[in-house]
């Protein structure tokens, strides 16, 4: 594989560059920066692919945070890769392991189209969570 410096992947959620997310190499594996929504798995697996990739290849997902659009497909990408490693704000972290509340409510401000946009809100295993600090460096 040819050394990735950071690689944008269009999720083509409902339109394109509406959702996106990147892949890069660190010195412990591949990683990817946000992953979308569940609905968007098959773009997230077809950019993969377009580079080489696939994502049995990826050990990190780090979220900038935890709404739908950047981390909503973190708990169905664990259940398939259960290798994977989640990076996430302390603030952050309880919603990926309980989605329940963060579910109730988008699922009252979507109502019948949160399954459509979104898809399924599966749970983060504790043991995949990592927690993350709260500065930024640069």
């Amino acid at each position: 594989m040819v050394p990735l410096t950071v690689e944008p992947i269009d999720l083509h959620h409902l339109d394109e560059r509406i959702i996106g997310c990147y892949v890069f190499e660190t010195q412990d594996g591949l990683t990817l920066f946000d992953c979308g929504p569940t609905t968007c798995i098959p773009h997230l697996k077809a950019g993969l692919a377009e580079r080489g990739l696939d994502l049995t290849d990826i050990r990190h997902l780090l979220l900038s945070h935890i709404h739908l659009d950047h981390a909503g497909a973190a708990g169905v990408l664990v259940r398939q890769h259960p290798w994977l490693q989640v990076h996430v704000s302390e603030i952050g972290a309880p919603h990926l392991v309980d989605p329940s509340k963060l579910e109730a409510s988008a699922r009252r401000l979507y109502g019948t189209s949160f399954d459509a946009l979104w898809g399924e809100l599966a749970p983060v295993p504790e043991r995949n969570v990592h927690v993350v600090g709260d500065r930024i460096l640069g």
